[in-house]
């Protein structure tokens, strides 16, 4: 099972998600309090002196690119970090923030019309951590004024009994109201395609999402190879029931748990470097729209070879692997272990792989 799906590869050099973004419309920039639509903002972060660009979109509604240069971490440097995004990254209330790579996060907010500031941080698990980086920054773009309509002289009638005032006035903020009978989405949208996830680093816990009809949450992570990741989603099956299913980096079908009561859990090693990919889907609804769910990601170190998870690798656990394969056993304590040449899969293959190694033919596990 294969489905096509985005690569955003998180490198320690350089990390872009490359998506084409649309420039701003012609015409005039029309001003949004602060923040102004249309306009390039370029400034400098506290770490080293590099400097931060970033453009706001046309219509004003969120961040079309963004992009730092020479930033250190405290095992390694980033010379660039770049971020393309083909949908904005949307503005609230003069702020935008978000996790957009596995272990990158960003924000801002725009303190007065033409400047902003906000923090950057770079996380690469195991390898670097750049910390909370501040930055700030500012546009020569001036907001443009709005235009004031020209009062026309309207002769008296008898009809007309209230003058009208034809002054230009604040347009009041219309309440947002949640319909009956709608699933609310919860912070993490829009989350709803491949191109768009969540971008989370592990490990990860969060409750209180929420999984809706015909709405599928896609979360992004970063594994290396060789790592074992537990997946757990967490729910009431009586409230609707969620299923889940992990990808490749190359977005090929990993591994899924569709079953049909509480809770969904999904156990594998990762076989290369790269961004993986998590949908959260719900599979029938119970009624109400939408069921709340918690999903946990956590990581741990695989002893390869070890099946049985006393600790030690030999020919027993060569043994549990053919009496796996023969359909002897249903299942091994460690399975994660066994799949000793990254395959995918857990055969004779392994068993055998695993016997050269304890006969001191092979240097080392996985091979």
């Amino acid at each position: 099972m294969a489905h096509r799906r985005a690569l955003a590869l998180l490198a320690a050099a350089v990390v872009i998600l490359a998506a084409w973004a649309l420039g701003p419309p012609f015409g005039v920039r029309p001003a949004s309090a602060n923040h102004i639509a249309g306009a390039t903002y370029t400034g400098t972060h506290s770490a080293g002196g590099g400097t931060v660009t970033f453009t706001v979109s046309g219509d004003g509604s969120g961040i079309t690119s963004f992009s730092a240069t020479d930033v250190p971490g405290d095992f390694c440097d980033f010379p660039e970090i770049k971020l393309n995004f083909g949908t904005p990254l949307k503005i609230n209330d003069h702020a935008f923030k978000r996790n957009v790579a596995s272990g990158l996060s960003i924000s801002g907010t725009f303190p007065g019309v033409g400047t902003a500031q906000g923090t950057l941080r770079n996380v690469v698990s195991g390898v670097c951590d750049t910390g909370t980086v501040n930055w700030t920054a500012e546009t020569d773009v001036a907001a443009s004024p709005t235009s004031t309509p020209t009062p026309t002289n309207t002769p008296p009638s008898a009809a007309t009994a209230t003058p009208t005032n034809t002054s230009p006035g604040p347009t009041p903020t219309p309440t947002p109201t949640v319909p009956d009978g709608e699933c609310v989405d919860d912070a993490f949208e829009d989350n709803d395609t491949p191109d768009t996830p969540s971008v989370i680093a592990l490990p990860f816990s969060q409750s209180g999402l929420r999984s809706c009809p015909a709405d599928i949450d896609t979360y992004e992570f970063l594994l290396f190879a060789g790592e074992s990741v537990q997946i757990e989603a967490l729910f009431s099956d009586a409230q609707g029931d969620i299923d889940i299913h992990a990808y490749d980096p190359d977005g090929l079908f990993i591994a899924d748990s569709i079953s049909i009561t509480d809770n969904e859990k999904i156990t594998f090693v990762a076989d290369q470097t790269g961004a993986y990919q998590l949908d959260v889907v719900m599979f029938q609804d119970a009624g109400a729209p939408g069921n709340t769910y918690t999903l946990d990601i956590s990581l741990s170190e695989v002893l390869f070879g070890d099946t049985n998870c006393d600790g030690s690798v030999n020919s027993i656990d060569a043994t549990l692997i053919l009496q796996l394969v023969a359909g002897l056993l249903g299942s091994l304590n460690c399975e994660a272990g066994a799949d000793v040449n990254l395959s995918g899969d857990v055969n004779s293959i392994d068993a055998t792989i695993l016997l050269q190694f304890v006969a001191g033919l092979l240097n080392g596990l996985p091979v």
